[in-house]
């Protein structure tokens, strides 16, 4: 009873963090969607196992199959939680914790919070020695891998009643949802944009550009100006972010569509080459000079 009590606590407070901090999912189509608060059955270690429906917290004897659980309210209860983020994210979600623990006294959330570099390795390593934390933000992609069959985290939809799930999409529940079970949601959407030092562009006497033509001539003027100036800096997520938005543009279909790749060897192999005459171009250093330490970067 204790360990279903601690489950149903986990899944009240992925509802609050839901729409209390921020995620990494891109708006693209369905199959780009995405980051979530994922959650997970921690309690005694064991999430990897999910519960039958008798024994989700709270559940009526006699209710099986409603979806009717009750929130126990009394029972001392100690939850983990976990994501990564700035500042700013790191604030809100604390400020999102306490109100959180005001409305349940009786649960004590202990958070877990880092920037992103190293998080996905501290999150696999959790999983793999079963002490992940109950509730976990994850980026979109990872929860196919770390629950391929879908039974690795807890099937929300056997908790509609407490976690409000008509907040979702079809479309949103549909990029998390691995063989009928929805294993997270999401708690934003997110994309990608250019930004562009103007002072820079203006002391080059440069437009910002608008087309690939007029980016690449930019990286002729940068080159002219200081061959240290690049028109854009990329290191390796952004290039191959880069790269699929390219690809995509120019053949109008998903990078990956139900977990299979879309594109060729030679289609992706083109995406190269853009990347290398964008090099060329002088539009963006190499991997390797951008991974100097440069002393300025404009």
């Amino acid at each position: 009873m204790r360990k279903n009590k601690k489950k149903l606590g986990a899944l009240l407070l992925a509802g609050l963090m839901a729409v209390s901090t921020a995620g990494c999912m891109p708006t693209a189509k369905t199959e780009d969607t995405a980051a979530q608060a994922g959650a997970q059955d921690g309690s005694d270690h064991e999430g990897s196992k999910e519960a039958p429906d008798s024994e989700i917290a709270g559940r009526k004897q006699g209710d099986e199959g409603t979806g009717v659980s009750e929130i126990d309210t009394t029972t001392p209860i100690t939850l983990r939680m976990n994501w990564w983020g700035g500042d700013s994210r790191h604030k809100a979600t604390l400020e999102a914790i306490e109100k959180f623990q005001e409305k349940y006294p009786n649960i004590t959330v202990t958070p877990e919070y880092e920037a992103f570099n190293g998080h996905e390795e501290k999150i696999a390593l959790g999983i793999k020695s079963g002490n992940a934390a109950d509730v976990m933000q994850l980026d979109w992609s990872w929860i196919p891998t770390y629950s391929p069959n879908g039974d690795n985290f807890y099937d929300l939809n056997q908790v509609s009643e407490i976690l409000n799930l008509d907040n979702y999409t079809e479309e949103d529940k549909a990029v998390f949802t691995i063989n009928g079970k929805l294993n997270a949601i999401p708690i934003s959407k997110t994309g990608r944009v250019f930004c562009w030092n103007k002072t820079t562009f203006d002391k080059i006497g440069v437009e910002i550009p608008t087309t690939l033509d007029e980016l690449m001539e930019a990286g002729q003027a940068f080159k002219e100006y200081d061959p240290s100036y690049y028109p854009l800096v990329t290191k390796e997520l952004d290039r191959a972010f880069l790269m699929v938005y390219y690809l995509q543009c120019k053949y109008g279909k998903d990078w990956v569509k139900d977990g299979v790749p879309q594109y060729t060897q030679e289609e992706v192999a083109e995406g190269f080459d853009f990347l290398k005459s964008l090099e060329d171009s002088h539009v963006i250093p190499t991997l390797q000079k951008s991974g100097r330490r440069w002393s300025r970067l404009d």
